[in-house]
Order: C-alpha cells, then sequence, then structure tokens
C-alpha cells in the first residue's frame, strides 16, 4: 500500500507518506519496491516532494542504498534546475555508505557537482567526498574535480576542498594533480584558505614530506604575517613527525623561529619540535 501510495503522485498524501517511512524505518522491513518508488520521488516535479524523499532516504541511509531506483533518483536529482535540490542531494550521498561509491553514474554527477555553477553545491559536494573519504581517490573523475576546486574563485570552496583533502588523508598524496593544486593553495592570498591547506597537509602526514613544492610552501607559511596561519602551519609540521625536519627549508624556519622575538612563535616552533621528537634529538 506504501508503494502505490508513492506511485498515485498526490502531492500532499505523498509527503505524509514518505514522513511516515521515517517513522516506520526502524520498526519495518522495507522492500525494494517502496524504496524504487521513494527514489523515483526524487525526480518529482514538485521541489517539496524531492526534498521530503531525501530526507527519508536520508534517514534510510545504507538501507536504501541498496535499491537500483535509489541510485537513479540521486543522479537525476542531482541534475535538477534546483540548486537547493542538487545542494541537499549531495548532502545525502555521504549518507548512503560503501554501495554509492561503487555507483559510476552516481560518482559521475558527483564529479559534475564540484564543479557546479551554484557555490553552495560545490561547497556541499566537496564535504561529500571528504565524508567518503580515501574510498574516492581511486575514482581519477573525482579526484580531477577536488583539484580544480581547490583553484576554484570561490574562496569558501577551496576552503572546503582542502577540509577533503584532510579527511581524505595519506592517500590523497598518489594523485599528483591534486597535491599540485595544494601546493598553490599553501601560498593563497586568503588567509583562511592557506590556514585550511595547511590543516590538510598536516592530515595527509609525514607522507607529503616527499613533495619538494609543498613543503617549499609550507615553509612559507611558518613565515606568514597572519598568526592563525602560522599557527595551522607549526601544528602540520608537527603532524609530520621526523620527516619534517628533513627539508631543509622547513628545518631552517623552525631553527629560526626559536629565536623570534615573539614569545608565542617560539612557544609554536616548540611545540612543533616536541611532537617530531626523536629526529630533533639528534639535531644540534
Amino acid at each position: 500500500q506504501l508503494g502505490e501510495a508513492i506511485c498515485q503522485w498526490k502531492d500532499n498524501a505523498l509527503t505524509a507518506v514518505i514522513y511516515v517511512l521515517e517513522i516506520i524505518s526502524g520498526k519495518a522491513a522495507l522492500d525494494q519496491e517502496i524504496l524504487n518508488q521513494l527514489g523515483s520521488a526524487l525526480s518529482h516535479q514538485n521541489d517539496g516532494i524531492i526534498i521530503a524523499a531525501g530526507h527519508s532516504l536520508g534517514v534510510l541511509g545504507e538501507k536504501a542504498a541498496a535499491a537500483t531506483g535509489v541510485m537513479e533518483g540521486l543522479c537525476k536529482s542531482l541534475t535538477c534546475k534546483n540548486s537547493e535540490i542538487r545542494r541537499r542531494t549531495c548532502g545525502l550521498i555521504c549518507k548512503m555508505g560503501d554501495k554509492v561509491t561503487s555507483n559510476k553514474r552516481v560518482m559521475a554527477a558527483l564529479t559534475a557537482a564540484l564543479s557546479d555553477e551554484n557555490g553552495e553545491v560545490k561547497i556541499v559536494a566537496c564535504k561529500t567526498v571528504g565524508e567518503l573519504g580515501d574510498r574516492t581517490v581511486s575514482d581519477e573523475h573525482i579526484m580531477a574535480a577536488l583539484a580544480a576546486a581547490l583553484n576554484d574563485e570561490n574562496d569558501e570552496v577551496k576552503v572546503s576542498a582542502c577540509e577533503a583533502l584532510g579527511k581524505i588523508g595519506n592517500r590523497a598524496i598518489s594523485n599528483e594533480q591534486v597535491i599540485t593544486a595544494l601546493a598553490a593553495v599553501l601560498r593563497d592570498k586568503n588567509g583562511e584558505v592557506k590556514m585550511a591547506a595547511c590543516k590538510a597537509v598536516g592530515d595527509i602526514g609525514a607522507e607529503v614530506t616527499s613533495n619538494v613544492e609543498i613543503m617549499i610552501a609550507l615553509a612559507a607559511a611558518l613565515r606568514d604575517e597572519n598568526g592563525e596561519v602560522k599557527t595551522a602551519a607549526y601544528e602540520a609540521v608537527g603532524k609530520m613527525g621526523n620527516r619534517a625536519v628533513s627539508n631543509k627549508k622547513v628545518k631552517k624556519a623552525l631553527l629560526k623561529a626559536l629565536k623570534n622575538p615573539n614569545f608565542e612563535v617560539q612557544i609554536m616552533a616548540c611545540k612543533a619540535l616536541g611532537n617530531i621528537r626523536e629526529r630533533v634529538t639528534c639535531n644540534e
């Protein structure tokens, strides 16, 4: 009966039925037909119905991801003319679990969202890629779009792209295009962007020390005029561990910071060196 109700497309009644699904989702098994019809609601002509269906699918989460109709609905919803629908759908994807990343059509639609004409859509798309984590690294199209987002004209998009890279972690180093873009964004004119880039480098970890451009840009960030950027840069160096001081420019910046007349800079340098530990104890 639920499946039949969804099929009838009675707007007010359909919205009610969709919310009923949320209530019963934890108590009753949902068959494939109901899930498929719910997926079809994602391409309804009424935006309110699409939003309600998406909300219910978000509650159902991974239980809904097995339905083919849901995956098809996500693809259609990501290409909706309404940017708010596209934005909400990006957020919905990360609630669907591993099965979403194995669906090529959904991943292709998410890739397109990373270069959407609407900034808010791009921001949420970046966050979604971050939530999906290192499962996205093997998708070269996603990673290329993420690299492009790092060069976006919208600073908030760049920040979100950096945060996504941080969540992807050390496997991000395997993508040269992304790492090259990250090195460039470490020198961005916007302080918030540089700070986010420094945090991403720290989250990627020791593996990033093999990239010369990243380390040169990070050494420059250690001398940045913006105190928050400097703090993020020192924290990133500390997270890299012993391998951080193998870079001459970074080591020189740390030693210089220890003699800086600014007490706060000295403290940041000491904390970074304390996290590096072993390698420092053998270095004069």
